[in-house]
């Protein structure tokens, strides 16, 4: 399967943007642990930031440089309308143009599990390259055990339909080691409820 189309995205914007204010629960310390060494002026790079609510304007609120980064051109519109002074990037997560070392700190935050799982470790690969030794990244991804079904699977959001696709939760944070982060912490912001959410793990790593 190739990377997602960005018309359903593109398709509910506005319905996102009115949805993704705030920090749901949970979401607002692993942001903090990211962020918390930083001094002010830091450069930092939201992947997946869709209209730049919530963690881009938090960020960019605690007085650092957001670069955001997105398929989806009508949510990076709005981002643009709601920060005007971050830096919006049209593009693919599995194609990022973006300088070695360049960031102190990433987010990939309920976009990496939109791809097909093939994707998972260049997409680590490339965000550890983004960032500075010692530079931490928050993301999220499945959180369903390996006792689950952890195929790939369809849903639908305002009317949409959207592609997911997660590792278990262990052997995700063994790839997420293996490409050269350290786990600083592990916490599941939904736990699978044996229907449609298969569980959500919010995880704040450092590059080695």
């Amino acid at each position: 399967m190739p990377t997602p189309d960005p018309a359903p995205y593109n398709a509910i914007a506005s319905e996102w943007d009115g949805l993704r204010r705030e920090f749901f629960r949970g979401e607002q310390a692993l942001v903090d642990q990211v962020i918390e060494r930083l001094p002010a002026g830091s450069a930092i790079l939201d992947l997946g930031c869709g209209t730049g609510r919530p963690i881009a304007a938090y960020v960019a609120s605690r007085g650092h440089r957001v670069v955001g980064v997105d398929r989806s051109r009508g949510m990076l519109t709005l981002a643009a309308q709601h920060l005007p002074a971050g830096r919006w990037v049209e593009g693919d997560l599995t194609a990022l143009p973006l300088g070695d070392g360049h960031f102190d700190g990433a987010f990939c935050w309920d976009a990496l599990f939109h791809l097909p799982r093939q994707h998972f470790a260049p997409i680590l690969q490339r965000m550890r390259q983004c960032l500075k030794p010692g530079g931490r990244l928050g993301l999220t991804c499945g959180g369903a055990d390996a006792s689950a079904d952890t195929s790939p699977f369809t849903d639908t959001m305002f009317g949409q339909r959207f592609f997911y696709d997660g590792l278990p939760k262990e052997e995700m944070i063994a790839l997420i080691r293996d490409v050269g982060f350290d786990v600083i912490t592990r916490v599941m912001l939904n736990v699978p409820d044996g229907e449609r959410d298969r569980g959500r793990m919010g995880i704040v790593v450092e590059r080695r």
